[in-house]
């Protein structure tokens, strides 16, 4: 079920041969085939429903829960491409498709031809959500980048996934919200007596139809994203979702019956329903996320005893009031986002496991920033790397950033499920005389062994480490606590530990809003101090130094092309001056190198480039002021902070 389809049968409600394919056959024609008797039946319907309702009001429309009833049916693509010598399905006549739909079974027609008759309105509010996940990231929601990068978010950026996390559950939330308000009418109608009750769930039918199939519609919360375990989260949600709201009836929940199908086997707006949440619940299986989670995922699956195995709570040998609400269907746990501490590593590092929690509730907000880190060697502390990357960052890609940028490993995946620590690697916290390693799960016996806590690296993020915020442009960091500058700003507090044992110190040298910097550069990316001027802390691209190497005898350039992986940069990153001749390959070249490389702040966090000016030219940094309600977006520190 795709926006395109909807809003094509939305925009010709009653007018339009329902589940028309391109040149299907016409229902019209004598002799019908079961494919367009099907059609002529439910256009017939649709149209005798919506007589009974005045034109400019909510009326029916019919949606077909898939865009082409032929790849359902298994092995139907492959038999036709046989049939006829082809290719692909585009390479058939008009003739040809029309024999392909005559050519349908009644049972392929009833099992896979499956429509739905909801309200006019069900259809926008779809349309809606849609278009809410996509543009949930407001540095990507100009029609132009609409065009440009097909929706309001960067493609291969995971806070882009994060935030429209966030709007999926706002939506399944207030859907959530209709259906108790549905459930406690149904109590009080029970109460008195009544069976009043129609239309009832019709609000909370259309919000958990919406916030479904748009989370299904945009995938690439589940294709880009550094916490798989969103994807167990949402499908839980729904999950409840639905099993609560299948318990009401067609008609308290506002459906239209579109089973019209000779013995009523299946082809009923709940039937089409039911078998639409399963193809979504199969398709989130074969996402390819789920190779990330600790666990199988299981689906979502809505069919339970009290809701009638979906078809509503009459059909549960129950009904009334506590049947509409189906308490035993729980969403799936949602795993911590933060360090899970085991009880014997608790106590092993008390003070440790108290100060990665301390951030929790301001986690939501704080990952919506930029790090700039230092990684130097504690042997030769003269050979170091800054490097700048998301607050999102968890534990687990720090350790592949460091083993890369350290020059110990010579690989690097910037995909944040893609890409292996370094067996034997660990990122080590020393705090107050307490070690912890957050590392892989297999590590703990060893951290045990050596008398050290454990914590798993993914479930970790790297602002738990570095709790703070820059405020301004020349203030540095400003800590959450005392003891989160204290651990901050502690020599060899944070390490990268190699599996020969080498260490390397990490420290973080400014903490920014993702609204105060450059959002159209993508992430991790080595950047230089050398070469910023002074006035207003921008660059002039033509001086910078194609053989700039970090500490680690890296070039910078090459550095941050290969850290891009298969990544685009946006166009509009490339600043091209106006008049004269179009610069060279070469200057081209130069002008990327030196804007990728650009640091966030000097070594002491001041002088931090933040976006100035005309917010449309967000790629040119300057020295301005931050706004404070920028700022505030990525959670300020309480009571001002400690400086």
């Amino acid at each position: 079920m795709s926006a395109a389809a909807t809003s094509s049968a939305s925009a010709t409600s009653g007018k339009r041969k329902a589940g028309d394919d391109d040149d299907a056959p016409s229902a019209a024609a004598s002799n019908l085939s079961p494919y367009a008797a099907k059609n002529d039946r439910l256009t017939k319907l649709l149209e005798g429903v919506n007589s009974e309702i005045p034109k400019k009001s909510d009326q029916y429309t019919l949606i077909s829960i898939n865009d082409n009833v032929l790849n359902l049916i298994p092995g139907k693509i492959d038999r036709i491409k046989d049939e006829y010598g082809v290719d692909w399905l585009e390479d058939l006549s008009k003739d040809q498709v029309k024999a392909v739909y005559a050519s349908l079974t009644k049972e392929e027609v009833e099992e896979y031809h499956q429509l739905m008759v909801v309200r006019e309105s069900t259809v926008k509010l779809f349309e809606k959500s849609i278009k809410a996940i996509q543009y949930s990231d407001s540095r990507f929601n100009s029609a132009s980048d609409d065009e440009e990068s097909g929706g309001g978010f960067l493609m291969f950026n995971t806070y882009s996934s994060y935030l429209m996390v966030e709007v999926i559950t706002k939506q399944l939330s207030a859907a959530t919200r209709e259906v108790n308000k549905a459930t406690k009418a149904i109590k009080a109608a029970d109460a008195a007596g009544s069976t009043a009750t129609k239309g009832v769930a019709e609000a909370a039918f259309a919000a958990a139809f919406a916030a479904t199939f748009a989370s299904d519609q945009v995938d690439h919360w589940r294709n880009d994203t550094e916490e798989p375990e969103s994807l167990v989260t949402i499908a839980g949600k729904i999950q409840k979702l639905w099993r609560d709201l299948l318990c009401f009836t067609d008609a308290e929940l506002g459906l239209v019956d579109s089973n019209t199908d000779e013995g009523g086997r299946c082809g009923g707006t709940r039937h089409a329903l039911l078998q639409k949440l399963v193809e979504v619940s199969t398709s989130w299986q074969n996402d390819s996320i789920t190779d990330y989670l600790d666990k199988p995922f299981k689906g979502i699956h809505v069919k339970t005893a009290k809701n009638g195995q979906g078809m509503g709570r009459p059909n549960a040998g129950g009904g009334g009031a506590d049947a509409a609400t189906n308490t035993s269907a729980t969403p799936a746990a949602k795993k911590a986002k933060t360090a899970v501490i085991s009880p014997d590593s608790a106590s092993t590092a008390p003070i440790l496991a108290k100060y990665l929690s301390a951030i929790d509730g301001k986690l939501k907000c704080r990952v919506k920033t930029n790090l700039q880190l230092k990684i130097s060697s504690d042997a030769q502390p003269t050979k170091s790397v800054l490097v700048v990357l998301s607050g999102a960052t968890n534990i687990k890609k720090l350790n592949q950033i460091c083993a890369y940028l350290t020059g110990n490993d010579s690989t690097f995946q910037y995909h944040s499920q893609r890409g292996k620590c370094m067996k034997g690697s660990r990122v080590e916290l020393s705090y107050k005389g307490e070690t912890m390693w957050l590392a892989d799960k297999p590590s703990a016996k060893k951290a045990t062994a050596a008398g050290a806590a454990h914590a798993e690296d993914k479930n970790c993020k790297i602002v738990q480490l570095f709790q703070g915020l820059n405020k301004d442009v020349d203030g540095g960091i400003y800590y959450d606590s005392q003891q989160a500058k204290d651990f901050a700003t502690a020599a060899g507090s944070v390490a990268w530990v190699s599996p020969d044992g080498e260490r390397y110190n990490v420290t973080a040298q400014c903490i920014v809003a993702n609204k105060c910097v450059n959002s159209n550069e993508l992430l991790p990316r080595v950047v230089t101090i050398e070469g910023r001027e002074e006035a207003d802390g921008y660059r002039d691209t033509r001086d910078f130094d194609m053989s700039t190497k970090t500490g680690f005898n890296m070039n910078v350039a090459r550095t941050n092309d290969y850290m891009l992986g298969d990544r685009e940069r946006r166009a509009d990153w490339l600043v091209i001056e106006r008049g004269g001749p179009g610069p060279s390959q070469a200057q081209l070249d130069r002008r990327v190198a030196a804007i990728a490389s650009r640091a966030l702040s000097d070594e002491d966090g001041a002088s931090v480039n933040c976006v100035g000016g005309d917010r449309k030219n967000g790629f040119l940094y300057r020295h301005v002021r931050m706004k404070e309600s920028e700022v505030a977006t990525a959670g300020l520190p309480a009571n001002g902070g400690i400086k």
